[in-house]
């Protein structure tokens, strides 16, 4: 009998599908070996920094290295608008670029037009001839829109420095509105301007080889999940973790960990899946790799949110999945309280009530979202939500692989200053007394020898100088006169004076650590902050009294709720939270329940 022969992918899948620790020490019970160490943090992202915010929720110290959105915001332009970007380009370009637009759109806009069609609207097959007439002809067809893909971005900054590229395509970003991811990271992350990157696919992370520890991300979901079109790798955001395993390339964390939806093991008969090709691309990188589904629901957190985690070492490393943890608190507890005594009740879920579900217990608003209206903002923080990790996972797999073996050293923050990279303030705030007073001491010594070796020639010079005028005067004579861009100084001192400079420590102490010991306090603009609140109190209520919670999906055809993941009970999980799908929640006497 002939057995179906499994190919490289299958294989993977199976290698590399970790086991839960269902017997060693539970993963809340374990301790960090190296709590004092500093953890150098990269992140790509849609949401709101998950990683950094797990974190700081388990006492560690971070840093962050970089920070890059990956692609949520889409440069997308009118045929007219798009024609104008080609002005610069030679007819054999023009044919290219357009051709890169067809190409990279033409599933979107295929799947676009068959829903069209399904409404009985005459429709014509998305052909690269109508690019080109739309373009280069007269344009035709007004409502349609493409994106402006990385292809022709590379076109058009032809010859531009890596600067210049991400300043090139800030500025399209930027003229496309606020971008209120950024926002929200700034508001809530210590990070220079220089550290950030707007889109993934334009950042070359080589410069952060060897400063990065952890390095955790993720790719846009909806070319995989049931909410969206399930394009999968047609989509071109589906392919984008093959720019989350290009940073990995360049930077070289010691650890990464990337996540999506459980559908991306999906695939049609005879396909890859998402994943599947992911692993492939990973295992390519030299990373041990190991992958699971986690449910946020057995973590902690009431939230039925099924995810594939994959964790990658650089060095090899036997590591299992934390195990489940009995969950002890409701989603009600999240909500906020509210003055109805009327039941039924019903109300979507609020964008602050979101980000406690995703474990988000300390959140800032910034200024840009608190400037939209009530609605648009809490649309906007729903959206952060669906889109990040859930926290508490992230806290779960840091303590089981005890992520603080892989932070930095003091030495290694001494290295920082040794290779010429900037150390922000918020890296050093984070240090103890003892750990500052080390630092200040390697540093002194570093200094030290720096200003020494940067002064060598300076000094060297003017005494070969002076040695060169002593011979060519009278024997004997006891000062030598040193002409130097037209001033006369006395060359002993002034020999004096440079040697003087080299000395790195004077009765003012550090001038280049001063800032971390001023009192001025920073002035804070007025901010919105998520609080845990205390729960609902149904004390007193009848027995049969439940919270209902169901994600709302709008019907086409009617406008009436059509589609609920249906969950009763005072001890109640709340469905999985995405980016577009709204959570309705009911509370109610218990009449009329199915």
């Amino acid at each position: 009998m002939k057995t179906k022969k499994r190919n490289k992918q299958d294989l993977i899948i199976e290698a590399t599908q970790g086991q839960f620790d269902t017997e060693g020490v539970c993963w809340t019970d374990r301790a960090f070996s190296h709590p004092e160490r500093t953890i150098r943090v990269a992140t790509s992202f849609s949401g709101i920094g998950a990683p950094e915010m797990a974190l700081k929720r388990l006492g560690l110290k971070s840093k962050i290295v970089f920070a890059c959105d990956i692609g949520e915001r889409y440069l997308k332009y009118s045929y007219k608008q798009l024609a104008a970007f080609t002005q610069g380009l030679d007819a054999e370009k023009k044919k290219r670029f357009a051709e890169h637009l067809y190409e990279q759109n033409k599933a979107h806009i295929e799947t676009l037009r068959a829903g069209q069609a399904k409404k009985g609207a005459s429709v014509k097959p998305f052909t690269l001839e109508e690019v080109m007439h739309n373009l280069y002809k007269e344009v035709t067809d007004h409502k349609v829109v493409l994106e402006l893909v990385k292809e022709c971005l590379d076109m058009l900054t032809e010859g531009m420095t890596q600067a210049e590229r991400e300043t090139y395509i800030d500025r399209l970003y930027d003229q496309k509105g606020n971008n209120y991811i950024k926002d929200a990271f700034f508001a809530n992350h210590t990070i220079d301007e220089s550290s950030w990157h707007t889109d993934i696919r334009f950042m070359d992370a080589t410069k952060y080889k060897g400063q990065v520890d952890l390095y955790v991300g993720g790719s846009p979901c909806q070319s995989y999940s049931r909410s969206g079109k399930r394009l999968g790798l047609e989509d071109t955001r589906g392919t984008l973790f093959y720019e989350f395993a290009k940073r990995i390339k360049e930077c070289e964390p010691k650890v990464f960990i990337y996540e999506n939806v459980k559908d991306m093991l999906s695939a049609g008969s005879g396909e890859m899946s998402g994943l599947e090709a992911a692993l492939e691309v990973f295992s390519g990188l030299g990373y041990h790799l190991y992958w699971r589904v986690l449910n946020s629901k057995e973590y902690g957190i009431p939230q039925n949110r099924e995810r594939v985690w994959v964790v990658g070492f650089k060095e090899e490393y036997t590591f299992r999945f934390p195990n489940h943890i009995p969950l002890t608190s409701s989603w009600r507890e999240y909500l906020d309280k509210w003055d109805r005594v009327d039941l039924p009740y019903t109300r979507d879920l609020t964008g602050l009530e979101s980000l406690r579900l995703m474990g988000f217990d300390d959140f800032t608003i910034p200024a840009s979202l608190q400037a939209l209206d009530e609605k648009q903002r809490d649309v906007m923080l729903c959206a952060f939500a669906g889109n990040s990790m859930v926290v508490e996972c992230l806290m779960a797999l840091f303590r089981q692989m005890d992520i603080t073996q892989y932070g930095a050293a003091v030495e290694d923050t001494i290295r920082t200053y040794e290779t010429g990279n900037r150390m922000d303030d918020s890296l050093l705030e984070q240090l103890s007394v003892r750990e500052l007073s080390e630092l200040i001491a390697k540093a002194s010594s570093l200094l030290s020898r720096k200003l020494k070796g940067d002064m060598q020639e300076e000094i060297a010079q003017p005494a070969a100088r002076i040695t060169e005028k002593s011979q060519s005067e009278t024997t004997g004579a006891s000062i030598s006169i040193l002409e130097d861009k037209g001033q006369t100084t006395d060359a002993a001192t002034e020999c004096e004076e440079m040697k003087s400079e080299t000395e790195p420590c004077g009765e003012d102490g550090f001038p280049f650590l001063e800032h971390l010991f001023s009192d001025t306090p920073a002035t804070a603009p007025e901010v919105l902050k998520v609080r845990m609140l205390d729960p609902m109190d149904l004390s007193g209520k009848p027995a049969a009294e439940l919270i209902k919670v169901g994600a709302t999906k709008l019907s086409k055809s009617a406008h009436a709720d059509s589609q609920w993941d249906r969950v009763y009970s005072l001890d109640g999980i709340c469905p999985c939270l995405t980016k577009t799908g709204r959570v309705k929640i009911l509370v109610t006497n218990g009449m009329g329940i199915a």
